[in-house]
C-alpha cells in the first residue's frame, strides 16, 4: 500500500469556487476554472472506498475525520484556496519548475495538503506522480491547463529534492 491517499483527496477536491473570475498576470479578468468540478456524494463514497482498499486505512480515516470536522464555510474556504493555488501555479508556469515564484506556490500547495493530511516528502512526490500517471487526475489537471499535470510533477520533484537536502 502506498502511504498517500490521493484517490480520497480526489474526492475531497471536488473543487468549486464562489468567485467566478480571477485576474491573470496581465491583470485581465478571465474565467476562474476549478480543478475537479463538482463531485457528488456517491462519487466521493466510491473514492473513499477505493482509497481504503488501496492506501493506509488509518491515513484515509484520519483524513475523512479531519474533513468532517470542518464547517461548511471552512470547507468552502479550503476548496477556494485550493483552486486559487492551482490558478497561481498556471500563472507562473512560464517561469519554469525551478523558479522561486513556482516553488513559493508549490510550498503553499504542500501546506494546503495539511487540511486533509500531513504528507511526508515521499508522499508529496507520490501524489504529484499520480497527477501524471492516473488518467482521472491527468484529465482533470490537463483540462485546467494542458500542461498542468506534467508541470506539477516536475515542480514537486524540485521541491522534494530541495527540501531533502535542507
Amino acid at each position: 500500500k502506498r502511504g498517500h491517499c490521493d484517490v480520497w483527496l480526489m474526492g475531497l477536491f471536488g473543487l468549486r469556487t464562489t468567485s467566478p473570475t480571477v485576474a491573470n498576470t496581465e491583470d485581465q479578468v478571465v474565467p476562474m476554472q476549478t480543478l475537479f468540478g463538482s463531485i457528488d456524494e456517491q462519487q466521493m463514497a466510491a473514492y473513499a472506498d477505493e482509497a481504503l482498499q488501496q492506501y493506509d486505512a488509518k491515513t484515509v480515516k484520519d483524513s475523512q475525520r479531519k474533513w468532517r470536522s470542518y464547517s461548511e464555510q471552512q470547507k468552502q474556504a479550503i476548496l477556494d484556496d485550493g483552486n486559487q493555488i492551482y490558478t497561481e501555479i498556471v500563472a507562473v508556469m512560464a517561469f519554469g519548475p525551478e523558479s522561486p515564484k513556482v516553488q513559493a506556490v508549490i510550498s503553499r500547495w504542500r501546506h494546503h495538503m495539511a487540511y486533509f493530511w500531513t504528507p511526508r516528502l515521499d508522499q508529496l512526490q507520490g501524489l504529484a506522480d499520480t497527477y501524471v500517471q492516473d488518467p482521472r487526475f491527468k484529465a482533470n489537471f490537463d483540462a485546467f491547463h494542458p500542461e498542468l499535470a506534467a508541470f506539477m510533477g516536475k515542480a514537486v520533484s524540485v521541491y522534494v529534492r530541495r527540501h531533502r537536502v535542507s
